[in-house]
Parts: C-alpha cells; sequence; structure tokens
C-alpha cells in the first residue's frame, strides 16, 4: 500500500515539474524589447532578444537573436544559443523574481572587442510583469519588457477561433 501512495506522489511531483517546464517556457519564448528609457541611457537607438522554444527538457538552452543598434548603426545581429542555469520552480506563474546564470554562444560571429556584449551574465525574470533583466555584478546590460504583439505574430493562426478559420480560408 505504501509503495503505491509513494508511486503516485513521485509521479504527482514528476507531472507538476513537467507542466511547470511548459507554462515557463511559454512565458520566455517570444521577443523583448527594450524599452525607450533603457535606450536613451544606454545610448541605444534600440535593444531586441527573441528567445525560442527549449531545445530539450533537460535543459534550458534556447535558440534565439539579439539586434541592438546606436546612432551609428548597428552593433549587435547575431544568432545566440542562451543557455540559463537549471532552476526548478513548481510555481513559474506566481515567482515575484526567477535568476538564472547565463551564457550565449555566438552562433555566427563574436562581436567585436569595442561594443562587446558578454557571453556570461545574470538574469532576473519577471513573469508577473513580462519584464526581463540582463545584468553583470551592478551593471544593467538590458532592460526588457516582452512584445505580446510581435511574440504573436508566428501564432497568429493559432490564436483564431476555429470558426473563423473555417470560415476565412485565406488567413
Amino acid at each position: 500500500m505504501y509503495y503505491l501512495i509513494g508511486s503516485i506522489i513521485v509521479f504527482m511531483i514528476i507531472l507538476m515539474i513537467f507542466i511547470c517546464r511548459n507554462i515557463e517556457n511559454t512565458f520566455l519564448k517570444g521577443f523583448w524589447r527594450a524599452d525607450a528609457e533603457f535606450c536613451n541611457n544606454a545610448e541605444l537607438e534600440m535593444f531586441m532578444l527573441y528567445l525560442g522554444d527549449n531545445n530539450s527538457y533537460l535543459s534550458h538552452c534556447r535558440n534565439g537573436y539579439i539586434l541592438a543598434a546606436n546612432q551609428q548603426g548597428i552593433i549587435l545581429n547575431n544568432p545566440i544559443q542562451l543557455d540559463l542555469s537549471l532552476n526548478i520552480n513548481l510555481t513559474p506563474s506566481i515567482v515575484k523574481c526567477k535568476k538564472y546564470n547565463a551564457t550565449i554562444n555566438w552562433q555566427e560571429n563574436t562581436p567585436d572587442e569595442s561594443n562587446a556584449f558578454p557571453n556570461k551574465f545574470q538574469v532576473a525574470y519577471y513573469p508577473l510583469h513580462g519584464k526581463l533583466i540582463l545584468y553583470k555584478g551592478d551593471e544593467i546590460l538590458a532592460s526588457l519588457w516582452k512584445d505580446g504583439q510581435m511574440s504573436s505574430l508566428a501564432a497568429d493562426i493559432d490564436l483564431l477561433p476555429q470558426e473563423c478559420i473555417l470560415k476565412n480560408n485565406s488567413l
């Protein structure tokens, strides 16, 4: 009898971890954009980060893209692979702040030393506010907000009611 109860408890814990990882994956995936105040303080015209799905459930490694520009032009325009430290939380949607150690693997070319973005830094993720803070020590590298409109572009057809899809096949 105790084996059955223990097995059910272990199964429920594994199921909760799986469900919470899916929720967290959904929250983190998408376009993250720096607001005007951060860009002005950092002397940037724009800063954007795209994070894709996890590459596997056993890691927090995501493919993505980083784009930044200042008045002289584009200074970062790189596909990346962002590896976030494994940080399991059974309530990712209600935690105030979740912190990760992050490592960027530049997929094509590493940025120049003059405008280099560090390969290792920390991430503070605020799921209730849709905000990411990238920082190293006491220096804020980026203050990003989730861009819901751009994030939903890839899923536009999935976000329509089934009745609308059937009536309007031109979408």
